[in-house]
């Protein structure tokens, strides 16, 4: 929960008032309230606003006295109150110093969705200190209710310009929030943000530091700032297990709490992953690695900030590039490519679609109902896509995902068996998680030892007659017929570059041999089995 304009509405001293204008931000998120002492519109532009200092998430009051008569000024002063995050303003006096509020200040306001709000008319015996003290209340009340601000502050940072929305916004929002001063340097420690704590107060990291023991992170070291008593918290921010950036944090006159130094980090790091500073990147990276590592609240905090129902997600496709290819430079630059070439077929075709690369692969998730064509028709044009753009990869569909936990037991499957199945399933490049886990079961039965192979393989020696030295074609061809033909006799002569009756004649043999048809259950499953396992083993042969 957190404190809205509506929710602002119902306290005592504002229960008497109207909403004029800007119904569709009452649900904005208010953190402070502040008094608009002077209104001149060229002195707040020199002073206020071209200093880009941010000012979100407050709710100011005024009369609006020295423009009281100018309705040009009043919407030039919501409009400006608005660039810089401001989510209303409560007027007082209206009828003794303000005659009226005029219709155009309504249209403005509403334009922006600036919720304008009137206090009672014709009353000089309203007072500011009753809003302020209310509205402070029931602040404080719900931040020490809701320790978890994360969410909040990454909600609020959405609804601002687009040129707010970056990390120094945050962590001015998290100063505020804390009372804390916070530094963001690069892994080099060069200060990239900096925000004090009050915004006066004059910090040098540099000789911070020096009171501090860098190579033991995560620790609350007492501190002197300007000879008063503070504590010090350093915490890396690790991203594929390297330390990317550093977080400093400095709270005065008491250490603040472990959880809140926690969130703080896991706040930071949020807003570095969706606003790149460089290139306001959106990326959804965090929430992938989420889902991946069953993180059930982590997961629903990032999808509901994504506006995302992870609930309805029940697909996960991975895209893994070819074992050949490296984890250098030109890697990553095929892994992008996989990235752009996947999303630009993706994108229009599911309602709900996330997708990254982590770990080396493509991750998507997406929801089989919203599909406008079938799962396997968006397959089979992605491995097309990916050959006429010369690129090695296998697509593992695994469906049916009730879970999250289902959904990181099936990436690990995939990502310890997945070079089995490449094995076996040698023509591929669509693979399913059930063959994948076959594929393990395969590896399990080599592991376990000779006498375990040969009982898997031993329908496959019956194929030899005697000195017959067609032993190789003949299970050769059942392997791919049983393999990565689906059992079909032309696809299976298109894949050996052999005739259709050459086929017909070699399966002939072979039901011959096996005293029993290559397609009959339940031994149809021994067939496979042995088929995958002999081609796992490769040069291996028992």
């Amino acid at each position: 929960m957190s404190v809205t304009v509506n929710d602002l509405l119902k306290l005592p001293c504002l229960k008497e008032s109207e909403v004029l204008a800007g119904h569709g931000g009452l649900y904005k998120i208010v953190a402070s309230i502040s008094v608009l002492e002077y209104a001149d519109v060229s002195a707040l532009q020199n002073d206020l606003f071209n200093n880009n200092e941010f000012r979100g998430g407050e709710i100011v009051i005024s009369g609006l006295v020295n423009i009281k008569d100018n309705v040009d000024a009043q919407c030039a002063n919501i409009r400006r109150l608005a660039q810089v995050g401001e989510v209303g303003l409560i007027l007082y006096y209206v009828g003794i110093f303000m005659p009226r509020v005029d219709q155009r200040l309504i249209d403005t306001a509403n334009e922006l969705d600036f919720v304008l709000i009137c206090m009672p008319k014709n009353r000089m015996d309203l007072r500011y200190s009753e809003a302020i003290s209310e509205v402070m209340e029931a602040i404080f009340k719900d931040q020490n209710d809701n320790v978890y601000f994360a969410n909040e502050i990454l909600e609020r940072v959405s609804h601002l310009p687009r040129s707010q929305r970056n990390i120094e916004t945050v962590l001015k929002m998290a100063s505020d929030r804390l009372h804390i001063s916070l530094f963001l340097t690069d892994a080099s420690y060069h200060v990239l943000n900096s925000v004090a704590w009050p915004r006066t107060l004059n910090l040098n990291l540099e000789e911070l530091i020096k009171q501090m023991d860098l190579s033991r992170p995560e620790e609350l070291v007492p501190i002197k700032v300007h000879e008063t008593d503070a504590w010090l918290h350093h915490a890396p921010l690790i991203w594929n297990n390297k330390t990317q950036m550093h977080l400093f944090i400095i709270k005065e006159n008491a250490p603040i709490n472990l959880n809140l130094l926690k969130h703080t980090g896991e706040l930071v790091k949020l807003a570095v992953n969706i606003w790149n500073s460089k290139h306001t990147e959106f990326v959804m990276s965090e929430l992938v690695q989420a889902i991946l590592n069953d993180e059930p609240m982590n997961m629903r905090r990032l999808a509901n900030f994504f506006k995302i129902d992870v609930a309805s997600i029940n697909n996960m496709w991975i895209i893994r590039p070819g074992s050949h290819i490296k984890e250098d430079e030109k890697g990553k630059m095929i892994q992008r490519q996989i990235l752009d070439i996947a999303t630009n077929i993706l994108k229009n075709r599911c309602s709900t679609l996330i997708i990254d690369i982590y770990d080396g692969s493509i991750v998507v998730f997406m929801d089989k109902q919203s599909m406008v064509e079938s799962s396997t028709e968006l397959a089979c044009e992605l491995e097309n896509a990916l050959a006429q753009n010369e690129i090695d990869a296998t697509l593992v569909i695994c469906y049916n995902l009730e879970t999250t936990t289902d959904v990181r037991q099936a990436y690990l499957a995939v990502s310890n068996g997945v070079e089995y199945a490449r094995k076996i399933f040698c023509h591929k490049k669509q693979l399913t998680l059930h063959e994948i886990l076959f594929a393990q079961v395969c590896n399990d039965v080599i592991v376990s030892g000779e006498e375990a192979i040969k009982n898997k393989l031993k329908d496959l020696t019956l194929l030899s007659a005697n000195t017959d030295h067609r032993y190789t074609d003949l299970v050769d061809t059942l392997e791919i017929f049983l393999l990565e033909a689906d059992s079909n006799i032309a696809k299976t002569a298109e894949l050996m570059f052999l005739h259709k009756n050459t086929i017909k004649y070699r399966i002939r043999c072979i039901n011959e041999r096996l005293c029993y048809p290559v397609m009959k259950m339940p031994e149809a499953n021994d067939l496979y089995l042995a088929c995958a396992i002999r081609r796992l083993l490769g040069d291996k042969q028992w």
